[in-house]
């Protein structure tokens, strides 16, 4: 069996957002219920106290890319485990489209701040300089994923091609993911890299102010530490139930904000964990776009760094045929293929002024503002699910849990 890696990068930082007007509205089918499946099993794995962040968006469209390869029992179990509803052709046009309309908008200036959104797709692939790939599969990535194609030496030099594509990491990053690759993960055997990355930069509408923010408590698992909690009133669109308050916090322009959902007090945050499906954060997500509500806001400054292996977790999930040499990428290559590891790296930062955030994953194949008082309150002084999200194409583009704040 031969070796392919498969690595997605993402990037959100902090500048001002304008969306497109006019840019078309497809929906990113089955995306909530693989992010919430995969969310359990991160949270299942982890300490209680482990912050956690990553790009559902990213993992499935690199997955997705594979898929368009796949037969077999390898493809139905990839398409039940990610959630994909639909063949291989629908879900690459389906991710065509949300590319498309993520990054329609491109740069645009905007006229009340003076600047510029950015929000684009990337995809590459990596093959050795033998691997035989279908003319078909590499069609299909190319002209339905818009994907590059750069063929590398690894059999000659593994570090050199592992260089390489940390170099194009870095660059479609802007800097924030410098080494994605760690020496070792490719070797002589490695067959083909694919990349998948989203770069993504955006300011709050209406930005915290620095000076409301202070030193307060927040109650972490175990214990309560001080954080910079950032503080502003103003009109959001806002759920509130017995058991949760939800609050989206939109970016400059539209279609782009972060949501943020806050067991009530008396909830066990893991009890809270297990109990997420796709269909209930689905219908907290419509409930929000029917008013909005005059709120005291209360977020804290923080700070999200993490490197995750997702071969387990993929496993647990379902996908276990693909990581094994029963695996079948016919479709891909005639040279047989499996994958060998998944890696997920995600960074997030979130300050007054916006959102700054990169994310990457390697998957490995081898051979073989109101002045009245406001209305409700929101404060956000305990852990809580975070999720930004395109609510044009309905896309996760990166989901995460804040136990510990750290700015």
């Amino acid at each position: 069996m031969s070796f392919l890696s498969l690595i997605l990068f993402l990037l959100l930082a902090s500048s001002c957002l304008t969306l497109a007007q006019d840019r078309p509205a497809p929906t990113d089918a089955g995306g909530d219920a693989f992010a919430i499946g995969l969310y359990r099993q991160l949270a299942s794995q982890a300490p209680a106290d482990q912050n956690l962040f990553f790009s559902p968006f990213s993992i499935r469209q690199a997955v997705a890319m594979t898929y368009s390869g796949a037969a077999g029992v390898t493809e139905t179990e990839m398409r039940e485990a990610m959630h994909f509803e639909g063949d291989a052709a629908a879900i690459a046009r389906q991710f065509a489209a949300i590319n498309e309309a993520l990054s329609a908008a491109g740069r645009r200036d905007d006229p009340r701040k003076g600047s510029s959104f950015e929000l684009a797709v990337a995809n590459a692939l990596w093959p050795k300089l033998d691997l035989d790939l279908r003319d078909a599969f590499t069609q299909e990535v190319r002209e339905v994923f818009r994907a590059t194609l750069e063929r590398l030496d690894y059999a000659k030099d593994p570090e050199a091609c592992r260089l390489t594509i940390n170099a194009a990491v870095a660059e479609q990053t802007k800097g924030k993911i410098k080494d994605l690759l760690s020496p070792g993960d490719l070797d002589r055997a490695t067959d083909l890299v694919l990349t998948n990355a989203i770069y993504f930069k955006a300011s709050w509408r209406d930005p915290f102010s620095e000076s409301s923010t202070s030193q307060q408590p927040f109650q972490a698992p175990g214990k309560a530490i001080e954080v910079p909690l950032m503080r502003r009133t103003g009109h959001y669109q806002f759920l509130e139930t017995g058991q949760v308050q939800v609050v989206s916090i939109p970016y400059l322009g539209e279609g782009v904000s972060m949501i943020v959902v806050l067991p009530a007090t008396d909830r066990d945050f893991a009890a809270f964990e297990k109990s997420l499906t796709g269909e209930q954060i689905e219908g907290w997500f419509r409930k929000l776009t029917q008013k909005s509500t005059h709120l005291q806001l209360e977020l804290p400054r923080f700070k999200i760094e993490e490197s995750t292996p997702l071969t387990s977790t993929l496993k647990a999930m379902g996908l276990t045929t693909a990581f094994s040499s029963r695996a079948c990428f016919s479709g891909m290559s005639a040279t047989p293929l499996f994958i060998s590891e998944a890696i997920h790296a995600a960074i997030i930062e979130v300050d007054e002024a916006g959102t700054e955030a990169a994310a990457a994953t390697a998957l490995m194949m081898t051979r073989s503002a109101a002045p009245r008082p406001p209305q409700k309150h929101f404060r956000a002084d305990r852990p809580f699910l975070f999720f930004i999200r395109d609510d044009t194409t309905k896309s996760l583009l990166f989901m995460g849990r804040l136990c510990q704040p750290k700015s």
